[in-house]
């Protein structure tokens, strides 16, 4: 799927393969965001509400809740968790979420927004 992107961004920015610039160049002259930022920002922005929310909150007990049953065979999905861990890269980030406005200046950082191109 990259692929294909990537070589509509060349056609579309005129540089040739030849050329030798790479994807991210070539992304970054679009003002294109990269998938995996895109979808990272709501992500914690959702975390962030269900961090802020009181321990007795169904929401709140479910994010720490351990199924019980057995897996299926084969790697075993990538859950929620771990997709917010793998965004916040360090656990300690984890507790910036109880203030709202450091939490929103985190996600900011964390995932660059896309520039005015008008």
């Amino acid at each position: 799927r990259r692929r294909c992107d990537n070589r509509m961004l060349r056609f579309m920015a005129g540089v040739r393969w030849e050329d030798r610039g790479t994807n991210d160049e070539v992304t970054e002259m679009c003002g294109v965001q990269k998938l995996k930022c895109r979808l990272r920002a709501p992500r914690l922005r959702w975390f962030g509400h269900v961090v802020r929310r009181e321990e007795e909150q169904t929401v709140r007990e479910v994010l720490d809740m351990e199924v019980a049953g057995c897996r299926p065979v084969g790697r075993p999905r990538k859950s929620w968790k771990k997709c917010i861990d793998e965004d916040l890269e360090m656990n300690e980030l984890r507790y910036c979420a109880q203030d709202k406005r450091r939490w929103r200046g985190l996600i900011r950082c964390l995932t660059p927004q896309r520039e005015n191109l008008t």
